[in-house]
């Protein structure tokens, strides 16, 4: 619809149609009902990393599984990660704009959980381009369900998704009220719609986007 709406919308403009039969489509199409994406509780990690670290898995899935946890991105940007959008040194991931979902770039805090351990993985890569590879195919990126797939086996589906570390670092972070809501946004690459506000953020809150990251990486590192 949003596409037919385009291609009419530019019609209208260059007089070669006189209305546009979208805006009667779009008065009866019921409203989607959202539903958010599962997440277990912030007292529930302890038993589900106790759980995880039980089941028989891949170090690469295992470390995504982490990452996932300690970094609360999406599940695009870190399986298909690449070696040159990291700075080990000075402790950040610069993901570029095409893989962000609101296509401008995202600089990431890595603290010193997180730092270690891609220093490891780093260490032992079989190859130079992507952080984890796909299992029967070193030239691919891992596939987006393997992590979940994997939280899936440890008995969490239904409950637990890789998206659903968001999820949890948003809530526990608002709730602690250790940290302004703009830092807690800007931490999750959610971008302010109004432009002048975006503009500002975007050279803001580092330093406490970095204290707030090590701070929840302290926190996951205890589970």
């Amino acid at each position: 619809l949003r596409l037919l709406n385009s291609v009419f919308t530019y019609a209208q403009v260059k007089d070669y149609v006189k209305d546009n039969p979208c805006f009667k489509v779009d008065a009866i199409i019921p409203s989607r009902e959202v539903k958010n994406m599962p997440s277990l509780a912030f007292d529930d990690m302890p038993e589900f990393w106790q759980t995880v670290n039980k089941m028989q898995m891949n170090n690469q899935t295992r470390y995504a599984l982490m990452l996932f946890n300690y970094l609360a991105v999406r599940p695009s940007e870190l399986v298909k990660a690449e070696w040159s959008e990291f700075d080990l040194e000075a402790g950040t991931w610069l993901i570029p704009a095409h893989r962000m979902k609101m296509k401008k770039e995202h600089l990431v805090p890595l603290s010193r959980q997180p730092l270690e351990l891609l220093k490891q993985i780093y260490a032992d890569r079989v190859q130079d381009k992507y952080v984890f590879t796909h299992s029967s195919d070193l030239s691919r990126p891992m596939p987006i369900e393997t992590p979940l797939a994997a939280i899936k086996r440890s008995g969490y589906a239904g409950q637990m998704v890789t998206h659903g570390f968001r999820s949890l670092f948003s809530t526990h972070a608002n709730e602690s009220q250790k940290f302004s809501d703009d830092v807690i946004e800007r931490c999750l690459a959610h971008v302010p719609r109004n432009k002048i506000r975006a503009a500002y953020n975007r050279a803001e809150y580092w330093q406490h986007r970095v204290e707030l990251m090590q701070w929840w990486a302290d926190i996951v590192e205890e589970w």
